[in-house]
């Protein structure tokens, strides 16, 4: 009878394995490899937080100076509570 046991895998093959797919992303990749693939997302994520709360506060900035006169709160305190009526409206029937 021949020796098998390089052909047929072990309990130790399996694991071994199983540890390799935890991270899907990663799999096959060396050491500097996944590294430098959670760099680049990380760096991805943060440039696109970056980019969109900078938008967000430029936009809150000129938008504020819109409300200050007391006679220009009504139109858009209108509209923000027919928005708010309609959201809570579909809420509702959904």
């Amino acid at each position: 009878m021949s020796d098998l046991r390089g052909c047929v895998p072990d309990e130790s093959d399996y694991r071994r394995k199983r540890e390799r797919r935890r991270i899907s992303l990663f799999l096959g990749q060396s050491e500097t490899g996944w590294v430098c693939t959670v760099s680049l997302v990380t760096t991805a994520f943060t440039v696109n937080n970056l980019i969109a709360f900078s938008i967000w506060a430029l936009i809150g900035d000129k938008i504020t100076g819109y409300f200050k006169p007391p006679d220009s709160t009504r139109k858009p305190n209108t509209m923000f509570g027919v928005v708010l009526a309609a959201v809570a409206v579909w809420m509702v029937l959904s």
